[in-house]
């Protein structure tokens, strides 16, 4: 490189010919052309990986915390790097379930063609392994999301155990519609609409279910009692309209046998459950619930709206179940010297032989527990 007296130009060679003849102390355009394209290409290169991997970490956190319904994407490279940067978290959502959503699909027809096909070679059960193995992690997502609204709904749950700043809880009905909406029956709403799997799953097949409504609204009984939670299981029959001549009503012209009776009661929290006086605790537990069932026992009329029968014996299976905020410790001693029992759970229950019946009494605290406790498997393996 030459340079001028004046230092106000440089001349500077296209290429460097000296090296030709070994001189290599001249710099060229070349040499500054190649330079430089190295340069911003290792800069360019660092700002795309840079990009790349907090776009990547965006996808991640999204997944984990918003949207585990497609966590089997977390372990898949490629669909990671095939989802574009600077997306907003609707369009993401949108870009997700498109690509779960035609994965989906596409196994689906594989499986169906590998069960249609005739033809079943080592090649075909290898790719429909495959296939099995994705259609299971799908599956698996599809269950991580279920999970995480249940999850919701337990903290809620325990929210709403809570006092407020104030000191006051919330109505008993609050705690009541989360688990089933007052005054329904399971004809009125979906399955996904009603959380009975906070008392048990069990109870989840139940035929007819109904919430806070008159016994009259469903038989023919006289009677204004209110019973919380009813659950009436009769499997001999695999259709609802089977069973029932409209949503609230049980029985049939053919039989009215029902396998089994369950109702639920549930006292406000931050209340003491208490019958006549709040000082009183010379009563038992069964009186908050059993008179209920006495109804559908004795009383003699026990037909359904229509007139058809309703047959609940004493041989017929029937679970009581209360639940209450607090249990003072003079109401158990009176109902331990009543016949009553307590469980290693923390519960109390009696058995009445004669006419099949089983009471049980926990709080609303334990009701979480056990909840909970079921659901921690679950929580633990697809949210760790």
């Amino acid at each position: 490189m030459k340079t001028y007296r004046t230092r106000n130009g440089f001349t500077i060679p296209k290429e460097n010919e000296d090296n030709l003849f070994g001189l290599n102390n001249i710099i060229s355009f070349q040499e500054i052309e190649e330079n430089i394209s190295l340069i911003i290409e290792n800069e360019y290169d660092t700002f795309v990986k840079d990009a790349k991997a907090k776009n990547i970490r965006f996808i991640k956190d999204y997944i984990k915390v918003k949207a585990p319904r497609y966590n089997s994407f977390l372990k898949n490279e490629s669909i990671l790097q095939s989802i574009p940067p600077n997306l907003s978290e609707d369009k993401l959502e949108e870009f997700l379930y498109k690509i779960s959503y035609e994965a989906r699909k596409e196994i689906d027809k594989n499986i169906q063609s590998f069960i249609d096909n005739k033809t079943i070679n080592e090649k075909a059960i290898s790719e429909i392994i495959n296939d099995i193995r994705d259609k299971t992690a799908y599956d698996v997502d599809s269950l991580a999301d279920y999970m995480t609204r249940r999850k919701a709904i337990l903290q809620l749950f325990d929210k709403f155990l809570d006092a407020d700043e104030k000191g006051t809880y919330k109505l008993e009905e609050d705690i009541h519609n989360i688990i089933f909406p007052l005054g329904l029956t399971n004809g009125d709403l979906e399955y996904e609409n009603h959380n009975l799997w906070l008392l048990d799953e069990r109870f989840i097949s139940y035929k007819f279910i109904a919430s806070d409504k008159p016994i009259t609204s469903y038989s023919q009984i006289k009677s204004s009692k209110e019973i919380d939670l009813l659950l009436i299981d009769n499997s001999i029959y695999t259709e609802p309209e089977q069973m029932f001549d409209n949503p609230i009503s049980f029985g049939d012209k053919n039989s009215g046998d029902v396998n089994s009776l369950v109702i639920f009661e549930f006292k406000r929290p931050g209340d003491i459950a208490y019958q006549k006086r709040k000082t009183d605790f010379t009563w038992e537990f069964s009186d908050l619930i059993e008179p209920y069932f006495d109804k559908f026992l004795y009383e003699s009329v026990k037909k359904n709206w229509k007139g058809n029968q309703v047959n609940v014996k004493e041989t017929t299976p029937k679970f009581g179940f209360i639940i209450v905020d607090n249990i003072p410790e003079q109401l158990v001693r009176y109902n331990r010297n009543k016949g009553w029992k307590a469980t290693p759970f923390g519960t109390y229950f009696k058995m009445t032989p004669e006419t099949n019946l089983h009471i049980e009494v926990m709080t609303f605290r334990k009701l979480l527990e056990f909840s909970t406790s079921r659901h921690a498997p679950f929580f633990d393996k697809l949210f760790k």
